[in-house]
């Protein structure tokens, strides 16, 4: 029998169906019932592209096999003009790194054929545990769920995100975990938000310690007022460790009180201060220093540490 195209309807009511198209050399096209139906589409061949045409109900789309995609090797396309589809994107367990790239209207990078969508209300897409890096313009109008290192608990190899944006756009986070993840909501003036877990800010801004000095007399506490400086502001917040150490003054002769702690910057601060107390001593003394070193910078790369 030779075919120059295959088409699958479904009928009213919920259905359920599996397509591999690992064999198949002619394009073939799917159209969803009138009910809640869900379509996996686990396999096309280089010569088979696939449409899937969603209708009335809440279709669920799923591409990918056992969280696999790369067995997509011809382009698999879904449109939706009635129903509410969800296209839900599945690359969790591929362990070589991907860039993928997804749009109003396609992911691309992610398999080795691009998917594209319109009138899709709804994408999920969950990398896979290689250290994708993820590209986002979002939608006017559908909502983009981006899960990296294959769950919601963390990249496992560093996942990032880079928002790509055009036009007059003002991105603000609305949700943020420290700890190197980032779990969130971004929301962009006239388009739809764009939620994700389990990834990592691309390129964080730089953090650096400023040096200090103050006058010591014979008694008392002089204070050292250093200055930890964001080198541009974070849309996340920003921790990071201090605590002093001996330099030329010494904790034991009494020279300075030990310091130690966590600072935290708040989405688009760029300072915070430390204090160090410096103790007089009727004794004369050189000119002395202590040290202040930061450590452990969540979101964001320490440039000067001490």
């Amino acid at each position: 029998l030779d075919l120059n195209s295959l088409a699958v309807s479904a009928r009213s009511g919920t259905n359920a169906c599996a397509f591999s198209g690992a064999g198949q050399a002619v394009p073939a096209t799917l159209n969803t019932g009138a009910g809640s139906d869900a379509v996996s589409v686990e396999a096309t061949s280089s010569e088979g592209p696939v449409t899937v045409h969603g209708q009335n109900g809440n279709d669920v789309l799923g591409v990918g096999n056992a969280g696999n995609m790369q067995a997509i090797l011809a382009p698999v396309s879904v449109d939706n003009a009635l129903g509410a589809t969800t296209l839900a994107l599945d690359d969790s367990a591929d362990k070589t790194a991907r860039s993928p790239s997804v749009t109003s209207g396609s992911v691309s990078g992610l398999a080795p054929a691009a998917i594209t969508y319109a009138n899709v209300p709804s994408l999920t897409l969950k990398g896979g545990t290689g250290g994708d890096s993820y590209a986002v313009k979002p939608s006017v109008s559908t909502t983009d769920k981006l899960v990296g290192g294959g769950s919601s608990s963390g990249p496992a190899s560093g996942n990032t995100l880079s928002m790509n944006l055009t036009g007059s756009t003002s991105p603000s986070l609305a949700a943020a975990t420290g700890s190197g993840g980032v779990t969130g909501a971004w929301t962009f003036a006239n388009r739809s938000p764009v939620n994700f877990s389990g990834m990592l800010a691309l390129n964080p801004t730089a953090l650096s310690i400023s040096d200090a000095g103050a006058t010591v007399g014979g008694s008392g506490i002089s204070p050292l007022r250093f200055t930890a400086s964001l080198l541009a502001p974070s849309t996340q917040a920003v921790t990071v460790a201090y605590s002093t150490a001996d330099g030329t003054a010494t904790a034991a002769s009494g020279a300075y009180q030990p310091a130690s702690g966590t600072i935290g910057f708040a989405p688009g601060a760029t300072s915070e201060s430390i204090s160090v107390n410096a103790l007089g001593s009727p004794l004369a003394r050189p000119l002395q220093t202590v040290l202040l070193n930061l450590t452990n910078a969540s979101d964001a790369v320490l440039t000067r540490a001490t």
